[in-house]
């Protein structure tokens, strides 16, 4: 498999395949708004907006994502 993206933060390397940033949730496992508009010039083209739906650890309920 290979990598689609390489992201350097700091002094750290991540190597990027898909991902969802999440600048909404309730508690810290997110990406914060103020890391995305740190980076948003290295970044354009590679976020966009998302409309969509989760589905909860239940498998029953279901929440938007935008």
């Amino acid at each position: 498999m290979s990598r689609s993206e390489v992201l350097h933060v700091g002094i750290f390397y991540f190597d990027l395949y898909k991902v969802l940033m999440d600048t909404g949730a309730l508690h810290s496992s997110y990406i914060s708004r103020d890391l995305v508009d740190k980076h948003r010039d290295a970044w354009r083209g590679k976020v966009m907006h998302v409309d969509g739906k989760n589905c909860l650890g239940d498998n029953k309920t279901e929440v938007s994502v935008t």
